[in-house]
């Protein structure tokens, strides 16, 4: 079993390849595609307060994430 450390550094840099990833495709199926590509355990998203507006007229990005992943997703407020 790969120690926390190692587990960590191999994370960080798969990051950094998913910073290019999602500059290239919808943010949340490379989300998805990098929690896979890790295999996490679980994806924490912070939700963004939004006023009535944006409520309206804009999606949730958040609840795409949980909606379409099959790995579990936290969502903090």
């Amino acid at each position: 079993m790969r120690s926390i450390t190692d587990r960590v550094s191999s994370t960080l840099m798969d990051l950094r390849k998913f910073l290019i990833l999602l500059e290239s495709g919808q943010a949340q199926e490379r989300i998805d595609q990098f929690a896979r590509s890790v295999d996490a355990d679980i994806i924490v998203v912070k939700k963004k307060q939004r006023n009535l507006l944006e409520k309206i007229f804009h999606k949730s990005f958040t609840n795409g994430v949980a909606l379409s992943s099959p790995t579990p997703v936290l969502i903090i407020k």
